[in-house]
């Protein structure tokens, strides 16, 4: 049962799996265990698949796997999983978004 002072988010990850030789479920598995690190709860996790990217931000760099994560936390759980995954080079970008 979720706790009613969690909100629900929803996390769009870009992954940079150029020079790294984990899977991408290796990297959604630490995502997740991100997330339980700060009491959040995930809820759904969904591989997107690999896209193009409209415009390459670095040459040989034209596309990536996106991943979709639903999850519940306090309200500080945002700029919590930013922060901790700021340093991270296999996730290119996060965009988080309320999910009500």
């Amino acid at each position: 049962m979720s706790n009613p002072d969690q909100r629900p988010y929803r996390a769009i990850f870009i992954l940079d799996t150029r020079e790294n030789e984990e899977t991408v479920d290796e990297i959604i598995n630490r995502i997740s265990q991100t997330i339980g690190s700060f009491d959040g709860e995930v809820e759904k996790v969904e591989n997107l698949g690999i896209k193009e990217f409209a415009r390459t931000p670095v040459r040989g760099f034209a596309s990536a796997p996106y991943i979709q994560v639903d999850f519940r936390s306090g309200i500080n759980g945002p700029s919590t999983l930013q922060e901790k995954l700021r340093l991270d080079k296999t996730i290119d970008r996060v965009v988080i978004t309320s999910n009500n």
